[in-house]
């Protein structure tokens, strides 16, 4: 059982997961996470007519997106910090994720 600890607006809160879930939110977002960006460029250009409007807005996106998916290595990272990562090879690496945003920012 791994807990973690996250900071909010109304303060601290606690979270416990499994090491499974974690495994599972890896292998979501690995599976996800490309169709997942199609839809959003997809849906924001729908709705913002207006392409530098949309750009920003993707881009804004797209960099959050990379945010939390670099925070979240780095606190599997520390929870597997004296073992092996047993599903490392599923974690989508950060250039991975900075290619595709690129390929979209343009």
């Amino acid at each position: 059982m791994i807990f973690l600890l996250f900071v909010n607006s109304s303060g601290l809160s606690d979270v416990t997961l499994q090491e499974g879930e974690i495994e599972s939110l890896v292998r979501h977002f690995g599976s996800t996470w490309k169709s997942g960006i199609a839809h959003m460029a997809k849906s924001i250009n729908t709705y913002f007519q207006n392409l530098k409007n949309g750009m920003s807005i993707l881009k804004l996106c797209l960099t959050q997106l990379l945010l939390y998916n670099t925070r979240f290595q780095d606190i599997i990272k520390k929870l597997y910090a004296n073992k092996s990562i047993p599903f490392s090879k599923e974690l989508v690496p950060i250039q991975t994720v900075l290619y595709e945003i690129k390929k979209y920012s343009q």
